[in-house]
């Protein structure tokens, strides 16, 4: 009996958007085409998975016939609010059914996607960066820190400029604010009140 060709490596690729982002999903066309390409360059099938709550079983079945998943949707939607808590659970299934899930929701979790940038600071990448644990610890370091120049507050969760800001000294003890996604100064205290 001769023997069977091996089966490619299927790969998943998934973003959001809605039922008919979903049905038009093409390889070529999508905003992932350059990874799709490369993929198939290297004999990797790559199909597109757009992830939508309202499809969620759909997706589902899809990625569990997969071999690997690379998933580009951001935490928390831009403008909608929406987040990946129902996508994450998909994923901790698939993967523990044995699909490849990049990144995984638990790796995502333990690395605290800013915090990263903290306990990497030694690295060649790194530098300097200063981890606050608490409101109270904010309070306290922070305003000496802006006093030095100019700081960079990124809460542990974001993206696209969400939760991001520039901070520097204005008149008196306050500071100037801008968020990343924002171009509209404000003054403010240096940091929110200890104990609040």
């Amino acid at each position: 009996m001769p023997a069977t060709a091996p089966q490619p490596f299927k790969v998943d690729v998934v973003w959001r958007g809605d039922a008919l982002a979903r049905a038009q999903a093409r390889p070529e066309t999508s905003r992932f085409a350059a990874i799709f390409a490369a993929l198939e360059r290297h004999g990797v099938v790559a199909e597109p998975a757009v992830w939508t709550e309202d499809l969620a079983g759909e997706v589902r079945i899809q990625l569990l016939a997969a071999d690997g998943v690379l998933v580009w949707v951001n935490p928390v939607a831009e403008n909608t609010g929406e987040d990946r808590r129902a996508l994450d659970a998909v994923l901790r299934e698939v993967a523990a059914a044995g699909t490849l899930a990049s990144a995984h929701p638990d790796v995502i979790d333990r690395m605290g996607t800013k915090e990263v940038l903290y306990r990497t600071r030694e690295m060649g990448w790194g530098s300097e960066t200063h981890l606050y644990e608490s409101l109270d610890a904010l309070a306290a370091e922070f305003p000496g820190r802006v006093a030095e120049g100019p700081r960079v507050l990124k809460r542990s969760r974001g993206n696209g400029g969400i939760g991001l800001w520039k901070v520097e000294r204005a008149a008196g003890l306050d500071v100037l604010v801008q968020e990343a996604r924002d171009k509209n100064l404000r003054t403010m205290p240096p940091a929110p009140s200890a104990g609040r």
